[in-house]
C-alpha cells in the first residue's frame, strides 16, 4: 500500500491541510486543521495506507511528526 503524508501548513490568514501538493482545506486555527488532517488519516489508514502527519509551527519550523500505523 501507498505511504501517505499529510501536512498542516501555515497559510495567509489561517492554516491548511495539504496532501500531494494540494491544499485540501483551509482553517482559521491550527487545532481545527489538525483535527481535519487526522480525520483524513483515519480514513486512509482504514483503507490500509500507512500515514504520517507533519505539523508546521507559526514561525515555519516543523514542530512534530506523528506516525499512524494502520495495523493498530
Amino acid at each position: 500500500m501507498e505511504h501517505l503524508v499529510f501536512y498542516v501548513v501555515r497559510q495567509r490568514g489561517g492554516w491548511g491541510v495539504e496532501h500531494g501538493g494540494v491544499v485540501k482545506s483551509g482553517h482559521k486555527n491550527r487545532d481545527s486543521a489538525i483535527a481535519v488532517a487526522r480525520d483524513h488519516i483515519a480514513k486512509a489508514a482504514h483503507r490500509g495506507h500507512q500515514c504520517h502527519l507533519r505539523i508546521q509551527e507559526e514561525a515555519g519550523a516543523w514542530r512534530e511528526e506523528r506516525s499512524f500505523d494502520p495495523k493498530h
